[in-house]
């Protein structure tokens, strides 16, 4: 055999021996590894870990004060506050002194429904509050207690022949009010009575309720229900007392049947 052969061929086992050597090689080499299964549950805990906790809303409690102020706070859509005080018998003098009268007992001139009101019982009311005052009804029902409501929105005018049938009632003179008399008079009346203009049922948002098992509201098993702990059935609903006991110059003399919806934003902390 010639040299060139024994050359060529020595080539090719050499380039078979490397052959073998890379598969054999290749095949012993590590597989690469399986992605792995993540756990779902530990990532979403961790991420619950690392959200902050949203702390559960609770009522608020109430000084008679601060009821005051959640109501001259009132913040609320469809009502704008009455600037010019409305005439109530039609004297300037005698409306005057009936306002002086008023006014130190506490009254303010409020605000008044500026749109469209609903229906409640065939009374005007506003909207706002009509889901929340039949959810606190029904759970009165389940709780076998009776709460009706009786009265909502009132108009400026509804509330000037109010007012004015209750003075002529109570022996109240327009010519001797005009005259600077009868100031007691004046002064029995404002104690049940807002005269035009000062009332919270002219907004929509303040609603009167009554028992009908009992002729007077407060000592009724629906006021000792709805009153119960700070009024805590009312404020459950965004409703508030309107006319609370234990506050000086408030108005009239403490309402225990008026109550005025002013959200659960304002009776949640």
């Amino acid at each position: 055999m010639s040299a060139k052969k024994q050359f060529i061929k020595l080539g090719l086992v050499l380039f078979a021996a490397l052959l073998l050597v890379t598969v054999i090689g290749g095949s012993q080499s590590d597989p690469e590894p399986l992605p792995q299964a993540t756990d779902d549950t530990s990532t979403e805990d961790a991420e619950a870990e690392d959200s902050p906790e949203v702390p559960e809303k609770t009522i608020r409690a109430f000084t008679a004060e601060e009821f005051k102020q959640a109501y001259d706070n009132l913040s609320l859509p469809n009502i704008t506050p009455i600037i010019v005080a409305p005439s109530i018998t039609g004297n300037m003098a005698a409306d005057d002194a009936i306002r002086n009268i008023a006014e130190a007992r506490g009254y303010q001139l409020r605000h008044v429904a500026s749109g469209l009101l609903n229906q409640l019982d065939d009374k005007p009311v506003q909207e706002l509050l009509i889901s929340d005052w039949l959810s606190m009804k029904q759970m009165a029902a389940e709780e076998g207690v009776t709460l009706e409501f009786r009265s909502g929105y009132r108009s400026i005018e509804d509330q000037t022949e109010l007012f004015v049938d209750r003075l002529l009632a109570a022996g109240g003179s327009v010519e001797a009010i005009a005259a600077g008399g009868q100031a007691s008079v004046v002064d029995s009346v404002l104690a049940l009575t807002a005269p035009p203009g000062y009332s919270r049922h002219h907004s929509g948002y303040t609603i009167d309720l009554v028992d009908p098992g009992f002729a007077v509201f407060e000592g009724s098993t629906a006021y000792n229900w709805i009153s119960e702990n700070n009024f805590e059935r009312a404020k459950l609903h965004g409703f508030i007392p309107s006319y609370p006991d234990g506050i000086v110059n408030q108005g009239p003399n403490p309402e225990p049947w008026e109550f005025v919806w002013v959200s659960k934003e304002v009776t949640y902390e």
